[in-house]
């Protein structure tokens, strides 16, 4: 698996005009099964909506480093 993938789309319904969420789970077992020994790990999904300029990647950032912090281990590899 490559790239971006949607495991969460957010929509209106057209009849209605009432939002609706829809879930892949199948999106979901892809990417676990393409990560080795991904099966046996808690995973999460997190979403952040916002204005721009609102803080969504600071917040993104923040969550990212207190996890790290708790298991001292880097949840993103360094990119070079």
């Amino acid at each position: 698996m490559n790239g971006a993938s949607t495991i969460v789309e957010f929509s209106r319904d057209e009849a209605t005009n009432k939002p609706s969420v829809r879930f892949y789970p199948e999106r979901v077992a892809e990417i676990l099964n393409s990560v080795p020994n991904a099966r046996d790990k808690p995973i999460m999904l997190q979403a952040v909506a916002g204005a721009f300029r609102t803080g969504k990647s600071f917040l993104l950032n923040l969550h990212v480093s207190y996890l790290e912090h708790q298991k001292k281990v880097s949840l993103i590899p360094n990119i070079k």
